[in-house]
């Protein structure tokens, strides 16, 4: 895949990245004669007022998603052996049960990405996949509420 730009011209303002010289007219002229598709100067310049920035609201509105996960999950795995415990269940067969959520996740997940990644329904290669987990999701908490 070709790439949009060199990556002596990138201004990365990043402690993981040693920083780039600048370049001079010297350099700019070389690079755009060894790299065809290399931007210039004015483009990047462009291309950097074009980034949006979030504001510090929006990233607080969007942990409080990852928050109330975190809730559910500390409410189910301090419940569920007990719960799962008082339906005769064995303490063998409940680390299986606890084993199968990571297990799912490493291979399932994989897979449903590849299948994804060649979707071409017009709703677009995820949104699919998402409405179909969230009705599994939806019927499988019905069938749920009503076991024994």
């Amino acid at each position: 895949m070709p790439r949009k730009y060199d990556a002596v011209k990138v201004d990365e303002h990043s402690p993981l990245i040693d920083p780039q010289r600048k370049n001079n007219d010297s350099d700019i002229e070389s690079n755009r004669l060894s790299s065809p598709n290399a931007m210039s100067d004015s483009d990047l310049k462009l291309e950097d007022s074009l980034i949006e920035s979030k504001s510090t609201l929006y990233l607080i509105l969007l942990t409080l998603g990852i928050g109330g996960l975190q809730i559910v999950w500390s409410i189910e795995l301090s419940n569920g052996s007990p719960y799962l415990l008082s339906l005769g269940m064995s303490k063998a067969l409940l680390a299986f049960v606890w084993l199968a959520g990571p297990m799912t996740g490493v291979l399932v997940q994989p897979y449903i990405g590849m299948i994804s990644d060649r979707c071409r329904l017009p709703w677009g290669k995820r949104k699919p996949f998402m409405v179909a987990g969230t009705l599994g999701t939806v019927v499988s908490s019905l069938l749920l509420a009503y076991a024994k």
